[in-house]
């Protein structure tokens, strides 16, 4: 008896050892393994899109996404290589494609005994049909027209559209430096109270070390663009000059002070470790002047 409790005993305990082994295996995998990204877009007159992949373990876990002009919004997860559909999308009902079967049977039968009453009335068409051949000859002119002006409107709506998203553009970086015009006032106010000076410094140690961590390890980024307005052109490429030092990639920033223009080319690859995210948050987390002044505890 007590040899049977002693090896139920042993079972459960390789039992439990065993699955804290797989929890602690499978949370040193998420932490230490790096998640890998690779990001690339384009935006011209004649292209525009922009694509991202996300993968996970030598790509077991795989998240494509991205937009084109012509696909629209596409995306896809892969798991061991076989995709999940993320869209629900309604399967047809048998019993549609059975009716409409019959619907198409009953209408080929009645086709085929109109077919057998016009064979007899086939001489008096056949004027008809040279009325009708003629006037198709002066409809192909006039299709022929009608393109030419479809064409034109298409050149003009896509030139509209052009501008209207460059005057988006614009609305959004004039509000973004607003905003950081703003941000920048409430922040030097509070920097001048000796609180916040410590934990200021303290926080932008923590940014640089958040950097190292997320920042793509190869790349290239190219803009060339240019506004209406002189000084939000000059306002635009100061705030793009940061990515020198934050990226310290390839990048090429051009700004045009005469032409109304965008466009540019990006092209991003790197992986981040959680653990270093985690290492940040638990020191943001243990930080007395973290806790008192931004958690309020």
């Amino acid at each position: 008896m007590l040899h049977i409790l002693l090896l139920i005993i042993k079972i459960l305990l390789i039992t439990v050892s065993a699955i804290l082994a797989f929890l602690l295996l499978t949370i040193l995998t998420v932490l230490f393994v790096p998640v890998r990204y690779r990001i690339s877009g384009e935006y011209d007159n004649s292209s525009q899109y922009v694509a991202g992949k996300v993968s996970w373990l030598l790509h077991i876990v795989s998240f494509t996404g991205g937009y084109s002009k012509e696909n629209k919004v596409f995306y896809a997860l892969r798991i061991f290589g076989i995709r999940i559909n993320l869209s629900k999308k309604a399967k047809p009902d048998k019993s549609d494609k059975k009716q409409e079967k019959n619907v198409f049977d009953s209408e080929t039968s009645e086709q085929e005994k109109e077919a057998e009453e016009y064979n007899g009335k086939s001489d008096a068409a056949d004027s008809e049909n040279q009325d009708l051949a003629d006037e198709e000859k002066s409809g192909y002119v006039k299709s022929d027209e009608a393109k030419e002006k479809s064409d034109n409107k298409e050149t003009f709506k896509e030139k509209v559209s052009f501008s209207q998203k460059l005057k988006k553009v614009k609305e959004s970086l004039t509000e973004l430096i607003n905003n950081t015009k703003e941000t920048k006032e409430k922040i030097s106010k509070k920097l001048n109270n000796p609180d916040y000076k410590e934990l200021a410094g303290f926080l932008w140690n923590q940014f640089k070390k958040l950097m190292r961590i997320i920042k793509p390890k190869k790349g290239s980024l190219y803009v060339h663009f240019g506004f209406d307005d002189v000084e939000t052109t000059g306002k635009a490429a100061m705030y793009l000059a940061v990515l020198y030092g934050l990226l310290g990639l390839d990048i090429q920033i051009y700004p045009d002070f005469d032409n109304r223009v965008l466009e540019g080319k990006v092209k991003l690859i790197g992986s981040i470790r959680l653990w270093g995210i985690v290492v940040i948050a638990i020191r943001c987390f243990l930080n007395k002047d973290f806790r008192k002044y931004i958690l309020k505890k």
